[in-house]
């Protein structure tokens, strides 16, 4: 018995040394690839699209994001609720449990649960095996993280922790809370394990909206949030960098902790604002300039968002932008089955496209063409800002606004920080 008491300690004291420098690096701040949907490293890639019909899906994601956040803010019942988006274009890369086990999960900083497919699930594909993992712990209901979580499920005689998860288009994903050892393979080459992560341990998924993944990666302001779990090993820090899609533009890298600061002579930075949903991170937009002309902000205040591709803006707003730059541009317009503004391009190959900027407190954001207007193919432009539909409601700066800005996320200071780079480069 005392020999097989010595041994079982000496391997985990061996586990933790060699656990140790891997814990370290981590203090340090990591840095890790971000993959694109689809880029032929995405599980989602599909070689047969064409361009035009990527940007079209990438359009209709924007669109059904756009309608779940217009039910989301119109509606008090899901006010309370913490709320997955069930889109997204950027994947990441993690290894879930010991063994790890592989999987891609999209990276959302509109929601704040990390939830993965178990075995067994009904309604999904499972990718982790929970019984396989030696360090894997389900939550009882006397467990404080249990109690803490807004939306667990406890009493009438159950013993687990149980979560539900509901998307406001009626998509919902339920399980157990848990925690699991989350291992990041990093762009430097180590890898990096994160002990205890809370994660939803997902048994049911519904999802209305056409999606194949089987994960999400919760980035938001809550405290169940990746990066604030994170806050204790590297601090509540993080930073992404996204290159041009649909083309061989490099790698995008999302990074933590001292990897996440954002430097260099035209970094600025400006505070969060707090909005109707905690999870989501809100700055003040002030107004919008087309060509150095203001036009008026109805919203209030929009919000950074992962979750959409396309920038989605008050109704008003959008119309007056799309009157301006038919104004300027006196450029044939074409129908497109989701875009609003769409331009024949084919007469005028060298088109002049007209500046525009957002105009935050004290900070200006200057948008490059490939930030405003998709090109379906050489002869059509179409504008990457559609309606999000009352003035009420934040809007949304989405992911191609965000392409080659070096953004950072400071959830103790509350303040997020930017400087225009080339990403394939930082």
């Amino acid at each position: 018995m005392a020999s097989s008491s010595f041994t079982l300690s000496f391997l985990l004291s061996l586990i933790l040394l060699l656990l140790l420098p891997l814990l370290a690096s981590a203090k340090q701040g990591f840095s890790v690839e971000l993959i694109h949907r689809d880029s032929p490293k995405s599980p989602l890639y599909d070689p047969s699209k064409t361009l035009a019909e990527q940007l079209r899906e990438a359009a209709r994601r924007s669109i059904a994001r756009a309608d779940h956040l217009s039910r989301v803010f119109s509606d008090d019942t899901y006010h309370s609720r913490l709320l997955p988006n069930p889109i997204g274009d950027y994947l990441i890369e993690v290894n879930v449990g010991t063994p790890a086990h592989k999987i891609f999960a999209v990276i959302d900083t509109g929601s704040d649960l990390t939830w993965v497919n178990c075995n067994p699930c009904i309604g999904c594909y499972p990718t982790f095996e929970p019984k396989s993992s030696s360090t894997y712990h389900r939550f009882s209901c006397g467990d404080n993280a249990c109690a803490d979580f807004p939306t667990h499920s406890c009493g009438k005689g159950l013993t687990t922790c149980d979560f539900a998860l509901a998307y406001a288009d009626g998509s919902h994903t339920s399980g157990f809370l848990a925690t699991e050892t989350f291992t990041f393979d990093t762009t430097a080459g180590y890898h990096v394990p994160i002990l205890n992560v809370v994660f939803g341990c997902s048994h049911f998924t519904q999802i209305t909206i056409a999606t194949d993944t089987v994960a999400l990666v919760g980035l938001g302001r809550g405290d169940v949030s990746l990066a604030s779990q994170l806050g204790t090993i590297v601090g509540k820090k993080f930073s992404y960098c996204l290159v041009p899609p649909f083309r061989d533009a490099g790698s995008s890298h999302i990074s933590f902790g001292a990897n996440a600061v954002v430097s260099g002579p035209n970094a600025v930075s400006m505070p969060l604002i707090n909005g109707p949903i905690r999870s989501f991170y809100y700055v003040p937009l002030r107004s919008l300039t087309l060509n150095g002309q203001s036009i008026p902000v109805n919203s209030r205040h929009v919000m950074l968002d992962t979750g959409a591709a396309l920038t989605m803006l008050d109704s008003a707003l959008v119309q007056s932008l799309e009157d301006g730059l038919k104004n300027i541009m006196k450029l044939p317009t074409v129908q497109h089955p989701e875009l609003s503004l769409c331009f024949d391009i084919r007469s005028n190959r060298n088109v002049r496209y007209p500046i525009i900027t957002f105009e935050f407190d004290g900070v200006s954001l200057t948008l490059d063409v490939g930030h405003v207007f998709m090109f379906l193919d050489a002869n059509t432009a179409c504008l990457a800002i559609i309606s999000s539909g009352d003035a009420d409601q934040p809007g949304v700066i989405g992911s191609r606004a965000q392409v080659n800005f070096h953004i950072g996320y400071d959830l103790d200071n509350q303040k997020i920080s930017i400087a225009g780079v080339n990403c394939a480069n930082l």
